[in-house]
């Protein structure tokens, strides 16, 4: 199953022209604070009521191609993230001005082929107040600080 990563929003219906004066573009690296309060912000965005595109997929080697993980679930996944191995960008309206991105990586090593697979969790949603309120709310819960 192919991942198309150019109209991420296909499913996700169009929203009317909101005042966004008030949110605060801007990309969080998520690699630097505490592990346990980051799987905390992870899952209850995952969880969130949220309209967006929850997906996992992976890249391994030597097929250098994206390829869509069905099996995997957020407990899973958050399971498997250790301190060492990871990578969290938490992206709102920065690189791209109308999405909410959250991209996580943690790399694991496949011991009967020897090489490294790299496993991704992907949360994209529309930049609107609603969306943005939620996620402000849900990081403030997590990390007893403001974005």
């Amino acid at each position: 199953m192919k991942v198309n990563r150019v109209n991420v929003f296909s499913g996700i219906s169009p929203m009317p022209a909101i005042e966004t004066s008030s949110i605060v573009k801007k990309q969080i690296n998520l690699n630097s604070k505490p592990i346990k309060k980051t799987k905390q912000f992870l899952k209850s965005v995952w969880e969130s009521n949220i309209e967006a595109n929850r997906f996992f997929d992976k890249l391994e080697a030597p097929v250098i191609r994206r390829q869509v993980e069905p099996d995997m679930t957020i407990d899973k996944f958050l399971s498997n993230l250790k301190r060492n191995n990871i990578h969290i960008v938490l992206q709102i309206g920065s690189p791209q001005d109308e999405q909410i991105v959250i991209g996580t990586v943690y790399d694991s090593r496949d011991a009967e082929k020897f090489s490294k697979v790299s496993h991704f969790a992907w949360f994209e949603c529309l930049l609107n107040k609603e969306n943005y309120e939620t996620i402000k709310r849900l990081y403030q819960e997590a990390y007893g600080i403001g974005i």
